[in-house]
């Protein structure tokens, strides 16, 4: 069985650059970045082909990274979450886990609020015209991992296709 976290896209482009430009890895701004993320793509070399440390868009088009899983393994072995609901009712989220897995139920403690290797717990917010071109640019491919997922997911959309 197969689980797979996802988080809206635009939100994880803007994170996986701010983790970046943190790391002293980025000099450019992000609306630099995203325009010449494909150019940059086909310039890595070594270590840099697998971390793809500039690949902001690209690990945000959901439904390219799952189809090679759901090509070798029956979707009912497949369980999709979507990171704010996860986050936002843990408990729930964890019974969910459980069944899917056909485990017992354990009761545990653990403070899912704690953040591991956060971007800048500071970070300013993305700039109104970024977010809305992200949100052209995934708009498309989000509606191709929704009729991929089918309607069998309750929260099939994930909202994320509205502006914030």
């Amino acid at each position: 069985k197969l689980i797979f976290m996802l988080r809206n896209p635009i939100e994880r482009a803007y994170s996986n650059y701010l983790w970046t430009k943190k790391n002293k890895l980025e000099q450019l701004s992000f609306k630099e970045a995203i325009i010449k993320e494909h150019e940059r793509e086909s310039e890595y070399t070594g270590n840099e082909k697998y971390s793809r440390p500039y690949s902001y868009i690209s690990r945000g088009i959901y439904w390219k990274l799952l189809q090679p899983y759901f090509d070798l393994f029956p979707s009912e072995n497949i369980k999709i979450l979507e990171m704010d609901t996860f986050f936002k009712n843990p408990t729930s989220s964890k019974i969910d886990i459980f069944k899917f897995l056909k485990v017992k139920n354990i009761n545990y403690n653990y403070d899912f609020n704690i953040k591991i290797n956060s971007a800048n717990d500071s970070a300013k917010l993305i700039d109104k015209e970024d977010y809305e071109t992200l949100r052209k640019i995934y708009f498309p491919e989000n509606q191709k991992l929704y009729l991929m997922l089918g309607k069998k997911y309750p929260k099939w959309d994930f909202g994320w296709n509205s502006c914030k």
